[in-house]
């Protein structure tokens, strides 16, 4: 990708300032230049609000026509995909209903209009649910009257489904993630975290089903193509106000512990936090949810930290001072070495987020297993080459393309680890200079950390 044209992109997508001046600077990119971007502009998940500020602004013109062209076409593609994910939850949440199952949808639906105003423009692939303990048997029944089939189990993850009708598959195009026709997984979580997954241990309430909520979609806010059975918008639980913010902090801190985070995860949170600013209650009982657990509290100054940095949200002054300027020095000292830049490439480039985890797991035997886990993973890859087709020309490509995927991860992850020992060292000397300071602030002034 080209790095230059991608801060450029995030920048046009920042919730304060003046975007418009940023968006002029975008004509100055070759269609060349966008064109190696592209991927990263579909996996950062930001390729459908970048195109919605575009079209807000009315500066398409700004954009080389074959950008233009294939960002409309995913944004109307991505319509009808909306329509054919509503129609499926909808049918989960009657099966479930039905079952007596208590349940909270997680992500997707659930984040609409507070972390997104309607549901076109955010891209999503799966359906998340939090179900009680006592309901998974009758939830995994409940979805295999409606055609949902298990995937293999995964120790320490949660179930995994996929329809009869929609096998999982990898993307044949660029196109195809916002087609309808892209399959869809949906996974049943018993709980928001899973301590036994990443050896860190959270104070969390168990009571978060008890608070969950209704909540209804009305047809505008989906956006989408008309359905048959969607009529009148979609009515479905989700978690509470302040339960929802922090799962959605945990997601985003989960996933750059497991070096893949998606820019758009958070540009989320930024778009939540910047519309909640003035809502002292609300933050209140934020604040009063995380104040017991430290750990839990600095996972949320990391996430909160980089949405607002990356994406300009204006935190409420009363919350930055009782996250992120309590994180300790080490913790502020990552975001200001390395959590921007590997925020650019959605955690992917390095293992750096390593020296983060490290911060926060406190056996050494559990962290000497992360840690060889991650810098020579063993399990098999993913499937990245995939074909229906029974000619031996097809199978014979495929198998090609899977071999050059397994080698290219296989360069990616030894590179990944000469580079993560060689920044170890650095990074040794830099914590062990500030070891006398195990606590600090993290001042946030002119729209760049510095630590005080």
């Amino acid at each position: 990708m080209n790095r230059e044209l991608a801060r450029e992109i995030i920048a046009c997508l920042r919730l304060s300032g003046s975007p418009k001046d940023r968006l002029n600077r975008l004509s100055s990119f070759t269609w060349d230049e966008w064109r190696r971007t592209l991927q990263w502009l579909d996996e950062s998940g930001l390729a459908l609000p970048f195109w919605q500020r575009m079209h807000e602004q009315g500066t398409e013109a700004l954009l080389p026509k074959e950008l233009s062209t294939a960002l409309r076409r995913n944004m109307q593609d991505h319509r009808r995909r909306i329509r054919a994910m509503a129609e499926d939850v909808d049918s989960i949440h009657q099966a479930f209903d039905e079952a007596g199952i208590k349940y909270a949808l997680l992500k997707g639906f659930a984040m609409i209009p507070e972390y997104c105003p309607v549901a076109s423009a955010r891209t999503t692939y799966d359906y998340d649910y939090l179900v009680a303990v006592s309901c998974l048997r009758e939830a995994e029944r409940a979805l295999e009257e409606i055609g949902y089939r298990s995937q293999p189990p995964v120790a320490g993850q949660p179930s995994v489904y996929f329809h009869d009708a929609r096998p999982p598959r990898s993307p044949l195009s660029r196109d195809d993630l916002y087609s309808a026709g892209f399959p869809r997984t949906l996974e049943l979580h018993s709980a928001p975290w899973n301590p036994e997954e990443l050896k860190i241990p959270l104070d969390l309430s168990a009571n978060w089903l008890a608070r969950r909520k209704t909540r209804t979609l009305s047809m505008e806010q989906l956006d989408m193509e008309r359905s048959q059975r969607i009529r009148s918008g979609l009515r479905f639980s989700v978690l509470s106000e302040e339960d929802e913010l922090l799962f959605q902090l945990l997601h985003a801190f989960r996933h750059i512990l497991q070096d893949w985070c998606r820019l758009a995860s958070l540009f989320d949170i930024a778009w939540f936090v910047e519309h909640r600013t003035g809502d002292t209650a609300f933050w209140q009982r934020f604040l009063d949810q995380v104040e017991p657990c430290p750990a839990l509290r600095q996972i949320s100054g990391v996430a909160l930290a980089l949405s607002e940095r990356l994406f300009g949200a204006t935190l409420a002054r009363t919350v930055a001072a009782e996250t992120i300027e309590r994180l300790p020095v080490p913790i502020a000292l990552w975001l200001l070495r390395y959590g921007y830049r590997s925020a650019v490439d959605n955690f992917s480039d390095n293992k750096f987020s390593l020296l983060l985890y490290r911060e926060f797991v406190r056996d050494a035997s559990a962290w000497r297993a992360i840690q060889r886990r991650r810098l020579l993973p063993l399990h098999q890859p993913n499937r990245a080459a995939y074909t229906s087709s029974r000619a031996a020309g097809d199978r014979l490509a495929a198998k090609w393309s899977q071999s050059v995927y397994v080698a290219r991860r296989l360069k990616h992850h030894a590179l990944g680890a000469v580079r993560y020992g060689l920044e170890w060292l650095r990074w040794r000397h830099v914590r062990a200079a500030t070891a006398r300071h195990p606590q600090g602030r993290f001042g946030r002034g002119g729209g760049t950390f510095t630590l005080e």
